[in-house]
């Protein structure tokens, strides 16, 4: 991921009300491009579109 892409990224987190652990949890994945691993080890979030 570019690091555009990231901060866009980190901007929707913040949006959806997501904590700042879980957060740099999904931008190392996203930086390590091992998103399954990381979401495994998070709890789910409902969010409304």
């Amino acid at each position: 991921m570019s690091h555009s892409e990231i901060n866009e990224m980190v901007g929707e987190l913040v949006r959806i009300g997501l904590d700042e652990n879980t957060i740099s949890c999904l931008v190392r994945a996203a930086i390590d491009e091992q998103p399954r691993a990381a979401m495994d080890k998070l709890p789910l979030y409902q969010v409304d579109a």
